[in-house]
């Protein structure tokens, strides 16, 4: 049996689309500080993909003939279908040039809800070539930083966080770094590869100095009629818990471990670990690129343990990632070879 998921909006938002600024996907709603994603340019499959994968509220801007109907699942079949269960009610508030509040309700129903009895493929990304990368910003004291950017430095996509803190990210599968700041903060080059599988905290310092001068993109024109603009908010897949349990990093003003001498010059390097224990030394390169991996044994807080670096690594600037194996924690600090 073909199953089919039904978008039903009522209560309006009454935000203009086109003084919002471009982000990346969409568009920035300063009003709620949140991302609004163009759907007007998906079809039914991109839709349900992007929605299925999302979590939380999802803010988004729909053409009329999107809602109301059952949206196609056009995803290839494979012998064997896995049913992902989807439940949750939705409301989407919307605004529209041309609409007025009566003639809106004529057309749409009285209860906003979103419903699936699955999807029949396990869900693939919006696009075959974008990762997505998540994270939360603070300062140096660990108080939420609410107006901070995460730049992708290659296009100049750009979005800002939530007042929580927390942002995601949908950049180009090619990227290896982006450009975190905010005003009156020390922007922070942070590899890719750090943001992809674990909620991270990135820590900005107070400066005297800012990155200025990044800008978004150029103003998307998509001008169609019975554009309709909303938010969608307690959208669940129901999935098998995880017994993994997400841990969070802290990068650049790690006090875990330390790397001694830092700059290092003599093709080795000392690590002084806080913890006894066992743990997995990983060394990226600033591409994101593993370049060493090393298995430690630290029996005294405080030891020193050294580590002999490979003939690939040159000068520049590198991540070490010190994993505790029994935990599952992990640590990042920066490492500079001159």
């Amino acid at each position: 049996m073909t199953t089919q998921t039904h978008l039903q909006i009522t209560a309006p938002c009454n935000e203009d689309w086109n003084k919002m600024t471009n982000s990346e996907k969409g568009r920035f709603c300063d009003s709620c500080s949140s991302q609004v994603i163009d759907f007007t340019v998906l079809t039914d499959h991109q839709v349900l993909a992007y929605l299925a994968a999302a979590n939380g509220k999802v803010c988004g801007r729909f053409n009329a003939d999107q809602l109301n109907r059952g949206l196609q699942d056009t995803s290839i079949r494979k012998k064997k279908i896995w049913h992902w269960a989807l439940a949750g009610f939705t409301s989407l508030f919307f605004a529209s040039k041309g609409f007025s509040q009566g003639e809106l309700e004529k057309h749409l129903p009285q209860t906003a809800f979103l419903s699936s009895n699955g999807i029949q493929d396990a869900i693939k990304d919006l696009n075959a070539s974008s990762i997505t990368i998540k994270g939360k910003i603070v300062n140096d004291a660990h108080i939420i930083l609410s107006n901070a950017s995460i730049v992708e430095p290659e296009t100049l996509n750009k979005i800002l966080n939530n007042r929580n803190g927390n942002f995601i990210m949908h950049i180009d599968a090619k990227t290896t770094s982006v450009l975190v700041q905010a005003n009156g903060y020390d922007s922070r080059v942070v590899p890719v590869a750090l943001l992809k599988n674990a909620d991270t905290t990135i820590i900005l310092s107070t400066t005297d100095t800012t990155i200025t001068g990044v800008e978004g993109l150029d103003k998307i024109s998509l001008d169609k009629g019975n554009v309709i603009m909303g938010g969608i908010t307690n959208f669940t897949e129901i999935e098998k818990p995880s017994p993994v349990t997400t841990f969070v990093k802290k990068i650049f003003n790690n006090s875990f471990f330390k790397i001694l001498p830092n700059p290092t010059a003599n093709g080795r390097l000392g690590l002084s670990v806080k913890q006894a224990g066992m743990y997995t030394v990983q060394i990226f390169d600033n591409n994101s690129k593993l370049v060493h991996v090393a298995e430690i044994t630290i029996n005294d807080k405080g030891q020193v343990v050294h580590i002999t670096l490979p003939n690939c690594v040159s000068k520049g600037n590198y991540y070490v990632r010190l994993i505790d194996t029994k935990t599952k924690k992990e640590y990042v600090d920066k490492l500079i070879v001159q």
